[in-house]
């Protein structure tokens, strides 16, 4: 049985995407080749695999350079959900990064502690208890999981709430 041309054509551009890292757009025409193999009997999955790897390996270095960018800005929540991301192409090729992903992380807390902190300290100037405390919790989190000690600054912000 010959492989439809279309299908040849589209996994071609999925592979093309792999090779790029753009494993959603590379998951999107690999769907379409894996509807068009089924409907036609065709078995790709060799070819489908080779390629979704290649995509994932690809895609680690380029995730994992977005992450360290938001950690380092403070936005570790976004940061997490790329390195959540970048376990699962880790898991699917067998790379490990699990230094990367420490590092990573430690960093984004870091970062994070001052920016929570300074929304922590303006909502308790503001006089919005509940508010302050929950960035209060937020920089704590991140405090630990950094290893940091941070009791001062909250001290300090949690008297400028009783004022």
């Amino acid at each position: 049985m010959t492989i439809d041309e279309n299908v040849l054509e589209q996994l071609s551009v999925a592979r093309t995407f792999a090779e790029r890292g753009n494993v959603s757009s590379m998951d999107c025409v690999l769907n379409y080749v894996r509807a068009c193999s089924k409907r036609t009997g065709e078995n790709l999955s060799n070819e489908v695999k080779e390629i979704e790897k290649a995509g994932y390996r690809a895609a680690i270095p380029i995730e994992l350079l977005i992450a360290r960018y938001h950690a380092e800005t403070g936005e570790i929540e976004i940061a997490e959900q790329i390195l959540s991301l970048v376990k699962v192409y880790a898991n699917r090729t067998g790379e490990d990064v699990s230094d990367d992903i420490k590092e990573i992380e430690k960093s984004g807390y870091i970062a994070a502690i001052p920016v929570e902190l300074s929304v922590a300290r303006y909502h308790a100037l503001d006089g919005n208890s509940p508010a302050a405390e929950n960035f209060i919790s937020y920089a704590m989190r991140y405090a630990r999981k950094a290893g940091q000690d941070i009791s001062e600054m909250v001290a300090e912000i949690r008297a400028l709430i009783k004022k």
